[in-house]
C-alpha cells in the first residue's frame, strides 16, 4: 500500500507539472493538438481512450512526457546506492563500501552538457530526431544519454 501511495503522488505531481507546461504554451499546445488530431483522422488512435501502444507512436506526445520527466523531477534526491563491498571512486574520490549515495536530481535534469543550453526551458523538441539537421547519429546518441538521466527518476544506474 505504501508503494502505491508514493508512486500515485509523485505521478500526479509530474503529470500536473507536465500538463501545465503544455497548456501555457501555445506552441507545444498547438503541435501536440495537431499531432493527436492527425491521429485520429486517420484512425491511428482508439476513441474514446487512446490505447498505450497507440501513444508511443506519437512522436511529440512521448517527447511531451519525456521533457515533463525532466522538467518535473518526482524526487530530488532519488534513490539511495550503496556502495559496494570494497568501495568505489567516484568523480576521482574514494567512497567507502556501505556508504549510501545519492544524487541531485533535479540537478542531473539540469545538466547543460547532456540537456543544452535552454535546460530552465519547457522545450520538447529536444527529444526529437528531427531537431538534428542531418546529425541523426549524433542526436541519436544525444537521445540516449538523455533517456539514461530521465531513468536515474526510477533508480537506475551504479549498483541498481
Amino acid at each position: 500500500m505504501l508503494q502505491l501511495v508514493a508512486g500515485s503522488e509523485t505521478t500526479a505531481t509530474n503529470l500536473s507539472g507536465t500538463l501545465l507546461h503544455i497548456i501555457t504554451n501555445a506552441r507545444v499546445l498547438q503541435r501536440l493538438r495537431n499531432e493527436m488530431d492527425a491521429a485520429v483522422s486517420s484512425g491511428k488512435i482508439s476513441r474514446p481512450v487512446i490505447q498505450t501502444s497507440e501513444a508511443k507512436q506519437l512522436p511529440y506526445l512521448q517527447a511531451c512526457l519525456r521533457e515533463g520527466m525532466r522538467a518535473n523531477v518526482p524526487l530530488s534526491t532519488g534513490f539511495a546506492k550503496v556502495v559496494p563491498k570494497g568501495g568505489d571512486t567516484l568523480a576521482g574520490k574514494y567512497v567507502p563500501g556501505g556508504t549510501q549515495v545519492f544524487q541531485n536530481t533535479r540537478g542531473v535534469m539540469r545538466n547543460k552538457d547532456v540537456f543544452g543550453e535552454d535546460v530552465d526551458n519547457y522545450r520538447p523538441e529536444r527529444w526529437l530526431d528531427d531537431e538534428s539537421e542531418g546529425k541523426e547519429t549524433k542526436r541519436g546518441e544525444q537521445i540516449m544519454r538523455m533517456l539514461k538521466d530521465i531513468d536515474l527518476n526510477f533508480g537506475y544506474g551504479k549498483w541498481g
